[in-house]
């Protein structure tokens, strides 16, 4: 201690954002919304819902659905796909 002072710890390094589980960046998911008119429409039937139930969920769990929905869309060919 100098002069009564305490010291004082450096806060801890921010953490990086967490990678989506999908993988799917905002910027593709938002580019797929506006290329598709009735993406979330089959995001909806793809999970089970009407659309309109679907619209009744939490924005976060809406992003998640989606995001899982193009990592699967995107997944589809790579798999079909002869080697």
């Amino acid at each position: 201690m100098l002069l009564g002072v305490a010291s004082v710890k450096a806060a801890p390094p921010a953490e990086p954002a967490p990678v989506p589980a999908s993988g799917v960046p905002l910027p593709v998911v938002r580019r797929a919304m506006l290329d598709d008119p009735n993406l979330l429409a089959k995001v909806a039937a793809r999970n089970g819902m009407t659309p309109a139930r679907f619209m009744g969920q939490e924005e976060g769990r809406i992003m998640q659905m989606v995001r899982v929905y193009l990592a699967e869309r995107r997944a589809a060919p790579a798999a079909s796909s002869p080697r």
